[in-house]
């Protein structure tokens, strides 16, 4: 399964060797909800009470939609893929189980001086 950034448009998709297309995971199309006065998106607490905010819930509800995709997918692709790029929907992809397809990522080790 595809995963891309939500501003990729998709005629730069990957496309098979056989000229098919992956299958693509499509984020919420829902509107993230707008901050009321008070609202601390980071905390995910409302002022003073001690529940999350519904920006928050947004957000959690998308990324355990996402996990929940990337378990069942199998084998996961993301953009940079062909470059090494390794960034954090990488990790995520391989922490829920899924098996990333990307070229092994360049890692520079320091030498310690």
């Amino acid at each position: 399964m595809y995963f891309p950034s939500r501003s990729t448009p998709s005629r730069d998709y990957p496309r098979l060797p056989w000229g098919r297309q992956w299958s693509i995971y499509a984020a919420s199309r829902k509107n993230v909800p707008k901050l009321k006065k008070g609202e601390d998106p980071f905390s995910g607490v409302i002022a003073d009470k001690k529940k999350p905010s519904k920006w928050v819930k947004y957000w959690m509800k998308e990324e355990e939609r996402l996990a929940k995709a990337m378990r069942h997918a199998g084998i996961c692709l993301f953009e940079g893929w062909d470059k090494g790029v390794a960034d954090d929907r990488v990790v995520k992809a391989m922490l829920s189980g899924c098996v990333v397809a990307i070229v092994p990522p360049h890692t520079l080790h320091g030498t310690g001086e």
